[in-house]
């Protein structure tokens, strides 16, 4: 499993180690809501691997006003060095703190895979960086083993006929 522990607790000024994204996506100025921790767990109980079932989930705390939906939306990356976000997921979340989870499955193609959380106020699903004044973003990276594939070989020898001699 792979946990973002307490780095993450916070939201934009606040966040210790903020902005949290593998690129230049960054909290709302004003960022109410916040993520305060990612964590992944593959469903085998395993390392990661490629084509493996993962657990992914954030404990986020939502601020409501009443006007607008509170939406947290879970994203992957199949490559952590030049991400392209695919949703997994999308969840409106009531106010105060909550967990949002979703089971992904990991594909092949890098060792560094990432999962984005996108904590937003209104919108709508984007391209996994809402950019609201009010949003938090943070992402957790992962190492992926690649897949293995077990084959097994089969040698047929030769057949040989045998040759009788008769000797006097």
């Amino acid at each position: 499993s792979c946990d973002s522990g307490d780095l993450l607790k916070g939201s934009s000024c606040s966040e210790p180690n903020g902005s949290n994204s593998v690129d230049e996506c960054v909290d709302g100025s004003r960022a109410i809501q916040s993520i305060e921790r990612i964590s992944v767990a593959s469903l085998s109980g395993e390392v990661f691997q490629e084509g493996d079932m993962v657990s992914v989930a954030a404990d986020v705390h939502a601020w409501v006003d009443g006007q607008g939906d509170v939406t947290v939306d879970i994203y992957h990356a199949v490559s952590a060095s030049y991400p392209i976000w695919s949703l997994v997921h999308s969840e409106v979340v009531n106010g105060g703190m909550a967990t949002v989870r979703a089971n992904h499955g990991l594909p092949g193609g890098s060792p560094t895979q990432a999962f984005r959380f996108n904590i937003r106020h209104g919108g709508k699903p984007e391209t996994g960086c809402s950019g609201g004044q009010w949003d938090d973003v943070d992402d957790l990276i992962l190492h992926v083993e690649p897949e293995v594939i077990t084959t097994t070989t089969t040698t047929a020898l030769p057949r040989v006929k045998a040759r009788h001699a008769l000797f006097d």
